[in-house]
């Protein structure tokens, strides 16, 4: 008979066993620990199965790339145009569909969470869309002006492009009454890494990101899917936002006061004078608007150089007065023209960040193309969305921004602004061949050094041979070559490195693999006694 303790034991290491097996298969599952974070990020049941979704093929720490590691070509956008030679992803399969990013790495990113969320074919219909502009150059109440102006249509999943339309992030969610924002983003951690789920405040947005370029959203979302945010709190904060103040009305004077033309003609490059009611002065403020900061205030009379202009913010259209002290920006309708200033192009470098090459166009409708690298020159074409120009020249304009050289269809030559262009490919020189220079051949007479004679060899007596002596010969033992692998290091490996991140789950695995054959075991040696036993009662009989 067996005894009750041998069954007992026998039990708690089945039990053990099952035990193993149900913790093999949760490690074994681990890369799917971001999959229930939709629910957190969404109270509507489809978007947060679809986020799921999203986060447990590309998750936090997860590499955005062919083969799970850091992209080979960072920058170099060639990818994006024809998807060889790099390990960025462009083409995923998402539901069994293959669909196109249109972009890789951070763009790739943000465009693959949408197409996720609302499908390949209906990403590409732009009529389910739109962009919402953003404020350019942002501060900690422009970021705070912008989201809650904007509550009611952005949603989990947008795209927000940012500084200076060089990166996008995901919005995951916004908290009103903290005042902070959640997103995931790629390629900020890291060539290709997925970032984890950030939330920051809105001077750490500012902060981060320097600019709000423009925002991606479905149209009408919260009329599909729930999860729209409290009315009541984002109309408190819509109350409490800052009012534009209104100026001073002028005391009545023989000086008429001008008013806003609502469209005005072209301003132009030039020397105003400030006009203003007399013992009144004129802000020069930070940015354009008037509860910007104000930098100076400039008294009636005073002359000042406009070099650029921006129209309709705030109910006025402002002039940019350029300092070295710091430039500022006044309202146009307290100036008027003295004398017009034609600037003079100049050819200065801007930094390397441009690179001669291909590049890629990001609008919300048509980027112009100017002229000469101004934005009062004249407008000579533009370019849609997404299209793809050689640019090989870059200067710097009167106000400081990136203008890079065209060529049209035509043969013409034009001007457009860097900071809606995106790098493609970049182009390498050729290098130019060096032409041989011919020497004449009396001067190559002249430079030779004479060959010295050389004497006689004398000739050598033979050399007695050897006997040879028998050795033992050590044969050395071979050396191992130390031949570079190219191995990433364990901290940026990802989900790139099956064994950096399964070492548990193989530790698991071995444990459960020997318990089970030690219960095998047991069961054999078990059985093998009760027939001995059965055996020798047989044989008394």
């Amino acid at each position: 008979m067996i005894k009750k303790q041998t069954v007992a034991k026998i039990i708690i290491l089945a039990l053990l066993v099952q035990l193993m097996t149900g913790i093999l298969t949760v490690v074994k599952n681990e890369q799917s620990v971001f999959a229930g974070y939709g629910e957190i990020y969404s109270e509507d049941d489809y978007i947060a199965e679809r986020l799921n979704y999203a986060f447990k093929v590309y998750g936090p720490g997860a590499y955005f790339s062919k083969n799970g590691k850091a992209c080979t070509c960072h920058g170099k956008g060639k990818c994006v145009a024809n998807g060889s030679g790099c390990n960025c992803l462009r083409y995923v399969v998402i539901d069994g569909d293959k669909c196109d990013l249109r972009a890789v790495q951070c763009m790739g990113y943000a465009m693959y969470i949408q197409q996720v969320l609302f499908g390949c074919n209906e990403f590409s219909n732009s009529s389910k869309f739109k962009n919402i502009s953003g404020p350019g150059k942002v501060s900690s109440s422009s970021v705070k002006k912008w989201f809650v102006e904007n509550a009611d249509v952005l949603h989990p999943g947008t795209h927000i492009r940012v500084r200076w339309s060089e990166h996008s992030i995901v919005l995951m969610s916004v908290d009103y009454n903290k005042g902070t924002v959640t997103y995931i983003d790629n390629n900020w951690v890291g060539k290709c890494k997925i970032s984890d789920f950030t939330t920051i405040s809105w001077s750490e947005f500012a902060s981060r990101f320097k600019s709000i370029n423009y925002a991606k959203v479905y149209k009408n979302y919260y009329s599909y899917f729930d999860g729209a945010p409290d009315s009541a709190t984002v109309e408190k904060l819509k109350k409490d936002l800052p009012k534009a103040t209104a100026t001073p009305k002028a005391k009545a004077t023989s000086t008429p006061t001008p008013t806003i033309t609502p469209k005005p003609a072209k301003y132009t490059i030039g020397v105003y004078e400030v006009v203003t009611a007399q013992g009144s002065n004129l802000n020069l403020r930070s940015d354009t608007n008037t509860s910007s900061e104000i930098v100076s205030k400039l008294s009636s009379g005073t002359k000042v150089e406009i070099m650029d202009f921006v129209y309709n913010v705030s109910g006025h259209h402002w002039g940019l007065i350029p300092s070295e002290d710091g430039s500022g920006w006044v309202a146009m309708e307290f100036l008027k023209l003295v004398a017009t200033i034609t600037p003079t192009p100049t050819n200065t470098p801007i930094p390397a960040d441009y690179p001669p090459g291909q590049y890629q166009v990001h609008v919300n409708n048509k980027l112009n193309i100017r002229e000469s690298f101004s934005t009062n020159s004249t407008i000579i074409g533009n370019y849609a969305n997404d299209t793809l120009v050689d640019v090989l020249q870059f200067v710097q304009g009167t106000t400081g921004t990136d203008w890079g050289k065209v060529t049209l269809e035509e043969g013409k030559e034009g001007w457009v602004a860097m900071s809606y262009l995106e790098l493609n490919v970049t182009f390498t020189p050729t290098p130019k061949p060096v032409k041989p220079v011919q020497i004449p051949l009396e001067i190559q007479l002249l430079n030779m050094t004479p060959t010295p004679t050389l004497s006689p060899t004398p000739t050598l007596s033979p050399t007695p041979t050897a006997t040879p002596i028998p050795i033992d010969i050590v044969t050395p033992a071979p050396t191992s070559v130390s031949v570079p692998i190219d191995v990433p290091d364990d901290k940026n490996m990802g989900s790139g490195s099956y064994f950096s991140e399964n070492r548990w789950l193989l530790m698991i695995a071995g444990v459960s693999v020997i318990l089970e054959v030690w219960l095998y075991r047991q069961l054999i040696i078990l059985s093998s006694r009760k027939w001995k036993r059965r055996g020798r009662k047989l044989s008394r009989k």
